[in-house]
């Protein structure tokens, strides 16, 4: 459809707030977006010109956030600012306090006008004991006139499209919901996300149980991809087909790559490759990026660090600041030591490596390609490549020693 000629405007002043929040309701988050989000992409979709908020004195907050979106007005004594009325077209008005209201909406006022050749289209909630308001599509030359013979209110603008023969036509839907306490506010955000899981169901995802499964608007998710129940999705996130994400995963602002498996495991900003498995218990912190067919096992945390392809870090180990190469094998209950009190440091291990359990590497260092640490080794300088390094003491053995313990 034609955007040309569109002009969309946010309204943003003097909603009702029953919130009882430091900050705007409008800036509260619902699936991942603050709500007014909403209201500016429904308006980005159906216009070809930045959508115009109307906001109070004391937005600042407000229009911070949404500076690069929106064309800000503030209110005055007129119904609404001048920027809001170009030359033609239409000018579509809604609410920012209504989440569900999305582009189709949108198109649909439009169509609906044209189709019925009337000056204004509006579109009303169905349930009259909601809270609800109602969007509308004008004739912008029409609206102006509306407005400069007296129509202070968007109701009695209507009014005077029906009693000057320019014609009005409702629709009806239950989309215009408006989020006036926090109660309303989690049953919006029900709705939402029913409606994300629908589109992602119908685009080829699995959910095992969507009304248990908790994915934020925006998130992207490859065909046959399985999502068990319990898992969050939050953020910025990209997740590839043929993945499994089994219960308790919560991912944020992350990627998974194609044939993944996460079980029960936490990921903060950090980037799987293809084919790897992580988890259970996992905890993947910002700047982590796991390679592919990479196995990150269970109780590992890894922050700030490169696993490379292939790499295995199976149980109960630390790897902050650190990279570890192609292939190589870090065994159980290894710490990369990354800090002195002071400052953070790296530790690089190379290809084909062997780090044994109980390992304490202590930044800086490096293990070169093919090295092998053995077992209980604190290593605190370079091991070269191929090398065996070993730093334990020699086990002695007291013959009859453990008898007289147990005998007194």
């Amino acid at each position: 459809m034609n955007k040309e000629n569109v002009t969309v405007v946010v309204l943003a002043t003097g909603l009702t707030d029953r919130m009882n929040s430091k900050k705007s309701k409008l800036l509260m988050s619902i699936c991942g977006k603050p709500m007014a989000a909403y209201a500016i992409e429904a308006a980005q979709a159906v216009s070809a010109s930045k959508p115009v908020m109307v906001v109070d004195e004391d937005a600042g907050e407000l229009q911070d956030l949404f500076a690069d979106s929106v064309l800000y007005a503030e209110q005055n004594d007129a119904l609404l600012p001048q920027v809001c009325l170009p030359g033609g077209g239409v000018t579509v008005v809604l609410s920012a306090d209504m989440p569900l209201v999305d582009a189709d909406m949108l198109n649909r006022l439009r169509q609906t006008s044209e189709r019925k050749d009337v000056g204004a289209c509006v579109a009303m909630n169905e349930d009259e004991t909601a809270q609800s308001a109602s969007v509308y599509c004008f004739d912008t030359a029409i609206l102006r006139k509306a407005i400069d013979t007296g129509a202070g209110t968007l109701s009695e603008c209507v009014k005077y499209f029906a009693d000057n023969g320019h014609g009005v036509e409702p629709i009806y839907s239950n989309d215009c919901d408006v989020a006036v306490d926090r109660i309303q506010l989690a049953q919006i955000s029900e709705r939402l996300r029913t409606r994300i899981n629908n589109n992602l169901m119908r685009a080829g995802v699995t959910l095992i149980d969507p009304q248990s499964t908790y994915i934020d608007a925006g998130v992207k998710i490859g065909t046959d991809t399985t999502v068990y129940p319990g898992v969050v999705i939050e953020g910025d996130c990209e997740i590839g087909q043929d993945v499994i994400l089994y219960p308790g995963s919560r991912i944020v602002d992350s990627s998974i790559g194609d044939g993944s498996v996460v079980q029960n495991s936490v990921m903060m900003d950090a980037i799987v490759g293809e084919n790897s498995t992580i988890g259970p218990y996992a905890y993947l912190r910002p700047n982590t990026v796991i390679g592919n067919g990479c196995r990150v096992g269970d109780f590992v945390e890894v922050k700030n660090a490169h696993i490379k392809d292939g790499a295995k870090v199976s149980h109960l180990t630390y790897v902050g600041d650190g990279e570890i190469g192609e292939k190589s094998n870090i065994g159980c209950g290894v710490v990369f030591v990354n800090y002195d009190g002071k400052k953070k440091s790296r530790t690089v291990v190379g290809r084909n490596a062997f780090v044994g359990c109980n390992v304490n590497l202590i930044a800086p260092v490096e293990v070169g390609d093919g090295a092998f640490v053995a077992a209980g080794t604190t290593v605190t300088h370079d091991v070269s490549k191929d090398a065996l390094a070993i730093g334990r003491s020699k086990q002695k053995d007291i013959e009859g020693w453990a008898k007289k313990w147990w005998d007194k």
